[in-house]
């Protein structure tokens, strides 16, 4: 039995009490952190059994939205609540290795904020238990207050069942969330924004001239600690040679909460220094970074940008890229005050962790380096490894430790784990779910630049220090002394990608500037490293990244790859690429989006993971929200050598009199998908070594594809991979067997055989065999029905989860996997419609076709009956 509800109960000052709730559950125990909190209640609640393994894609069990009226009044508790059980046996009994995590996720599908533990099951116990656990703005635990305090209309908060270990099951019964908030009213609301900001007066900004691409810098006057900010305009040109050039520095920053502000003295020419309002985070980072003897030249688009001259502003913009390459240093500015405890303790442990592993400085009183000093004692680091025999990863969990004990205040530990379970990791996930490492403009501003320092508070550390640290904690040999945290958060892939690329052209132009005889030479090889990405691999490694404006997802990108396009819309860059590249490829790339991977990784109560889910754009255009690593679970990302049958490389037919949302592509469609189930075991087990790569072996595709092993990592939660575990088929045949049995074997001992392990079916009638694999040996339910039996006798294979019976199997003209087409509602039964125009179809996936990948011909399918596919 499964149900799923969200329930809004309004009450007058109810004075909520959880011990008041009621449950129908054999053993319940309840945690309880903070006060009552009047207002409206929203739940959500799944009654359905479910079993997770390690290996098992990261899925949530339930989820709830927070409402649109949980404004600035803000989201006042939330309780979670679950009702689950490990396996029943275990041979440690002091930990059980199956827990419960939560996760908040804003809109198009990005976490800020990482995930939190609530919870674990007991170990050892057969019998399912309940733990409710609370959390309030009066909590005195500075972590859950801060993460109750990012919450906002429109996010999703999740709970994530997790598991560690083969053999460890997490069995959930029953899952809700719960939130209390106050409710904004329309007055508040409409007062809030009626004072959000001071007008800015166009007589402070003069019109800057666009022929030698002038921008405005603000000259800050000396001033320490909190004196009054004064300052003026002052005009400089990009476009002059480096030697005539004004030095300035730039800020990038996250714009934070526009109705905090304060106002600062702003001289404008001829006339007395007169009050201008900006926000409060650029004000404290103004008195910051002001030097206490010379003025200060600074970039801040907020500032410096006439936001009320929409010309302007579109102007200033696209020169981003030159502002933020010329800028003598760039700041990153990383406000504490975005609710998140531990970001300036972070930052010194960077520090340290830099300078133990590459020597810079002895530290202490000695350090002379750019930023604030190196605390810990390279001698006496050393002197600590010694004692305790044997050193962690790179020396890191001892200098974490050493400013633990030493310098961390009650948030700093708070935010590092807590008393008795701090860790690096947690430390490093608040900083890194800090918004500023999410937006994707940051990236030209830091990328670009020719100096980036990070600041919190008093903290000042070296960009290059943070990348580095960052790689380390990606690293299997820091992963590995920790398995269960493995899945923390770390920077975007994009940073580390880009950064080695622009390093290697920096190193190209100085060999250029050293060997003039030679600088044709070194420019062309230059030329070549900077234009390693094209302008969709660049794309598709950012989709970690936000931007309020999707479009900005490209824009803010198209300095990196090795192309020069313009096309900003999803459907313009889609049909932009196919035609330049002469190739389908980009429609796999679907499959970077959360609603459309090959593997369900959506909680059941998602929108996209309903049957009738639309898309807000159409099917074949890429999309801006997914994950970087879903890229690689792409058939040609994992199988680069594909090229089906009778598949000529020939761009799409373009006519400007049509729709520009609907593709027209010639193919051929090769049969429909009459029957949908799990494929017969045989198929896929035991798998072969790890070194074959068949194309027309299932077993390969299988492995590759959907992951059940973990030896890739990217379904379940990030880090899992087992690359170092097993390398022969033997192995895997265990790790195997594991998965399977997570999934049978205890799901009969608690319900008999379930309905919902459906077997493999195959058409009857037909002259095809009814197929079923033996009781007790199905596949893991975690994987959806993904073999299909073909309308075309002899054709089968495996597709996405969100494929149905009735799709179209077809092969399209320059694409070299086959796809699933599906009838969109338009147009009749045939070809043609009334008005003879292409049927339209809705592209759905790529998919695997037994017996044609590696280019066989198609038997039975006549060439002249290629058509043309109006995709929408």
């Amino acid at each position: 039995m499964r149900r799923v509800s969200n329930v809004i109960m309004c009450q007058t000052n109810p004075a909520i009490q959880l011990c008041d709730m009621v449950f129908s559950t054999p053993k319940r125990a309840i945690l309880i952190w903070g006060a009552q909190c009047p207002g409206v209640e929203c739940v959500s609640t799944r009654k359905d059994l479910m079993t997770v393994e390690e290996r098992c894609p990261e899925r949530a069990y339930v989820q709830l939205t927070v409402p649109p009226d949980a404004g600035r009044a803000g989201v006042a508790a939330v309780s979670f609540r679950t009702v689950s059980r490990d396996q029943g046996w275990a041979d440690n009994k002091e930990a059980a290795y199956t827990w419960f995590e939560v996760s908040l996720t804003r809109p198009g599908g990005r976490s800020d904020t990482g995930t939190v533990r609530i919870q674990h099951n007991r170990v050892a116990d057969p019998e399912f238990f309940e733990v409710t656990t609370r959390w309030d703005v009066h909590d005195t635990q500075s972590r859950t207050k801060a993460w109750l305090q990012t919450l906002r209309p429109g996010d999703i908060i999740q709970i994530i069942p997790r598991a560690c270990y083969g053999g460890w099951v997490n069995i959930i019964q029953e899952a809700s969330i719960k939130i209390e908030y106050q409710p904004d009213s329309t007055d508040q609301s409409t007062q809030a924004a009626a004072t959000l900001s001071k007008p800015v007066t166009n007589s402070f900004y003069h019109q800057l001239r666009q022929d030698d691409q002038q921008i405005r810098l603000l000259v800050v006057k000396p001033g320490v600690s909190d004196d009054a900010i004064q300052a003026s305009f002052e005009h400089a040109s990009l476009a002059l040679s480096p030697q005539k050039r004004t030095n300035f520095h730039a800020l990038s920053y996250c714009w934070g909460d526009s109705s905090e502000f304060t106002d600062i003295l702003l001289e404008a020419a001829g006339a007395d220094g007169e009050s201008f309002r900006i926000s409060r985070t650029v004000g404290k980072v103004i008195q910051r970074l002001r030097s206490k003897d010379t003025p200060m030249r600074i970039w801040i688009d907020a500032i410096c940008i006439n936001q009320n001259d929409l010309e302007e502003r579109a102007q200033q913009v696209s020169m981003m890229g030159s502002i933020y390459s010329q800028a003598e240093t760039v700041h990153v500015w990383l406000d504490s005050s975005q609710g998140i405890p531990g970001i300036e303790a972070a930052l010194g442990v960077v520090r340290d962790i830099y300078n133990c592993n590459h020597r810079r400085c002895p530290a202490g009183d000695e350090c002379r380096c750019l930023g604030t000093n190196h605390a810990v004692r390279v001698e006496d680091l050393q002197t600590e490894v010694r004692k305790q025999g044997y050193p962690s990863f790179n020396s890191m969990w001892e200098i974490f430790n050493h400013h633990y004990q030493s310098a961390f205040d009650s948030d700093a530990k708070e935010a590092a784990g807590g008393v008795g379970n701090g860790h690096l990791s947690y430390l490093m996930q608040s900083l890194f779910k800090h918004p500023w490492f999410q937006r994707v403009w940051v990236i030209q501003e830091v990328i670009l630049s020719q100096r980036t320092l990070i600041h919190c508070g008093k903290e000042m550390v070296e960009w290059q220090e943070l990348l580095m640290v960052n790689e380390l904690l990606d690293m299997p040999g820091y992963k590995d002394q920790v398995p269960s945290l493995r899945g923390q958060l770390t920077m975007p892939a994009i940073w580390g990608t880009l950064a080695n690329i622009n390093d290697a052209r920096k190193q190209g132009q100085d060999r250029a500037a050293d060997d003039d005889n030679g600088a044709a030479a070194t420019r062309e090889e230059n030329d070549e490293r900077k234009q390693a990405l094209t302008i969709l691999d660049v794309f598709l490694t950012a989709l970690d990244l936000k931007a309020t404006d999707p479009r900005d997802k490209l824009f803010a990108l198209l300095a990196f790859g090795q192309e020069t396009c313009e096309a900003l819309g999803v459907a313009d860059f889609t049909r932009w690429w196919i035609r330049e590249y002469r190739s389908l490829d980009i429609l796999s790339a679907i499959h970077c989006q959360p609603a459309r991977a090959w593997q369900r990784v959506l909680c059941d109560d998602d929108p996209g993971s309903r049957a009738d889910n639309t898309l807000q754009r159409p099917t074949w255009a890429i999309g801006t929200e997914g994950y970087a690593k879903w890229s690689r679970m792409a058939l040609l990302a994992q199988f680069p050598s594909y090229q089906v049958a009778s598949c000529p490389m020939i761009i799409p037919d373009e006519d400007s009199k049509e729709d520009p949302l609907v593709l027209r592509l010639r193919g051929y469609k090769i049969g429909e998908i009459a029957a949908l189930g799990h494929p017969p075991k045989s198929m896929v087990y035991p798998y072969p070594g790890l070194a074959q790569e068949d194309a027309n072996d299932m077993r390969t595709f299988f492995h590759r594809m959907f992951d059940p092993c973990g030896y890739i990592g990217v379904w379940a939660h990030p880090g899992t991979s087992r690359d170092e575990e097993c390398t022969d088929a033997a192995g895997w045949r265990v790790v195997y067997a594991q998965h399977v049995e997570a999934h049978v074997g205890y799901c009969q001992e608690l319900t008999g055989q379930p309905a919902t392990l459906p077997t493999t079916v195959r058409p009857s009638g037909d002259g095809y065999e009814r197929h079923q694999t033996p009781k007790g040996e199905e596949l893991p339910t975690c994987i959806d029905n993904c073999f299909f039996v073909a309308s075309k006798k002899g054709l089968y294979g495996l597709c996405p989860w969100t494929a149905r019976k009735g799709d179209v199997i077809s092969v399209l003209n320059g694409g070299r996997v086959p796809y699933l087409l599906r009838p969109a509602a338009k147009g009749d039964s045939g070809d043609r419609d009334a008005g003879g125009h292409a049927k339209q179809y809705e592209l759905i996936e790529e998919c695997y076709v037994h017996g044609i990948m590696a280019g066989e011909t198609i038997e039975g399918v006549d060439t002249d009956e290629i058509e043309v596919f109006a995709l929408v």
